[in-house]
């Protein structure tokens, strides 16, 4: 795996708490005030994820991102535009005299996101969880930390999918975190309307020795895992009936 660059040149708030209360006044018969929400009131409407969460919008720049990395980003789509430097060589002046369809998917470039609350929630979800490529959930975790400045209680409820949901959904995919202490305090901290600082915030990172006793925790007696509805699998592999998943099935990354 090549050295990974990726850096977030700047982060502008648009839109900003104030113009969401607002509009939740509005449509509640009440009216406007000249003030910011507290941290409650926001932890509360971004658990909800009631409508006007998503007047609270940031724009935020990647530099030397790779170019595989950003087919990742641009399929979110609700609530999120996404603008990315174009690979023509007869445009863009660093790829000048490069044959165009030689240019490496592994090459750094330039990507703009505008994205609302609530889109940010979404992708957190899938680009959070250990499935997705470790070069993508780098980038988007440098782009929750840069928002964290000016919004921490917005990328408190930034969580994957199993934090989201109160399980992993990923079944054979799972990489065990769900199973540790670290989760259930985090997933108590993401459903809290009074967050944690940045200073105790713990991150969704296990070592060595914690994944492989969340491991042996999804395994029954017998050695079989449940995937859901009748099917199991066991540590070698096998899918109860027969089947055999393969290495890329056990541990692809997208």
């Amino acid at each position: 795996m090549g050295k990974n660059n990726c850096k977030v040149r700047s982060i502008t708030p648009y839109g900003g708490w104030k113009r969401a209360l607002n509009a939740a006044r509005l449509t509640a018969g009440k009216k406007p005030l000249d003030k910011d929400p507290s941290d409650e009131w926001k932890a509360k409407m971004l658990l909800a994820e009631h409508s006007p969460i998503r007047l609270v919008e940031y724009d935020g720049i990647w530099d030397f991102i790779k170019m595989w990395v950003t087919t990742h980003l641009v399929r979110h789509h609700i609530g999120v535009e996404k603008f990315v430097a174009t690979q023509r060589v007869d445009r863009n002046p660093d790829l000048a005299g490069l044959d165009r369809d030689e240019i490496p998917q592994g090459l750094e470039n330039t990507m703009m996101i505008s994205a609302n609350a609530q889109s940010l929630i979404n992708m957190s979800r899938k680009r959070l969880c250990s499935c997705a490529s470790p070069e993508t959930r780098e980038a988007w975790k440098a782009m929750l930390a840069e928002i964290e400045k000016v919004d921490p209680v917005l990328v408190s409820k930034c969580v994957p999918e199993c934090i989201y949901r109160g399980f992993c959904p990923e079944f054979d995919r799972c990489c065990g975190f769900c199973n540790t202490e670290k989760y259930k305090k985090q997933l108590e901290e993401y459903r809290s309307i009074k967050p944690k600082t940045t200073e105790n915030k713990e991150t969704n990172t296990i070592d060595a020795e914690e994944l492989k006793k969340a491991e042996e925790l999804m395994y029954d007696k017998n050695g079989w895992m449940d995937l859901g509805g009748s099917l199991k699998k066991d540590k070698a592999g096998h899918i109860a009936g027969g089947l055999k998943l393969s290495p890329y099935d056990n541990f692809r990354r997208y």
